[in-house]
């Protein structure tokens, strides 16, 4: 099966695909690296989430579930067969826990219906990347590409609400 062409792999053409597909051939740091910068994008756009929060206690959550995110994709390891690099206190703040925000707060945390179901996907695609590091790499550029099918549809929502703003 061939990954090219799918979003969220920069530099991972179709011949390195196959190869990582196939087994160890060396290109799996690539393949590592091009999670890690998909998971540092997904961090990225919930921070700024998190910043444009009027209840700070809403954006502390916000922004440990980004830090959580980015931790998933850098600390990612095939090797290990038990957790994939991934320990279990990280992993406890990528849940859909995070759409609630923080406890004892009576505002709802502000996002856009379509913004909360992206978040929510990511936090499942980010929990799904250790299961894919451990059972087969070739898996792990499928995950980014629906992470970052995740963000453009958390992005082009917030700014059709912007734009309908202005009309």
């Amino acid at each position: 099966m061939s990954w090219a062409g799918l979003p969220g792999v920069p530099g991972l053409g179709e011949d390195e695909a196959d190869s990582v597909a196939g087994g160890p051939s060396g290109h799996c740091e690539d393949v590592l690296a091009a999670v890690a910068a998909c998971t540092a994008r997904a961090a990225a756009w919930v921070g700024h989430l998190a910043d444009r929060q009027p209840d700070p206690a809403h954006g502390r959550v916000l922004h440990q579930f980004a830090e959580a995110v980015a931790r998933v994709g850098s600390d990612l390891d095939p090797g290990d067969g038990y957790l994939g690099g991934v320990d279990w206190q990280t992993r406890s703040h990528l849940d859909g826990y995070v759409l609630l925000g923080a406890r004892r707060c009576h505002q709802p945390v502000d996002l856009e219906v379509t913004e909360a179901v992206a978040v929510g996907a990511v936090a499942a695609l980010a929990l799904a990347l250790p299961a894919a590091a451990m059972l087969d790499v070739a898996d792990l550029p499928r995950v980014c590409a629906l992470i970052d099918q995740a963000l453009a549809a958390g992005r082009a929502c917030r700014q059709q609400h912007h734009d309908a703003r202005w009309q």
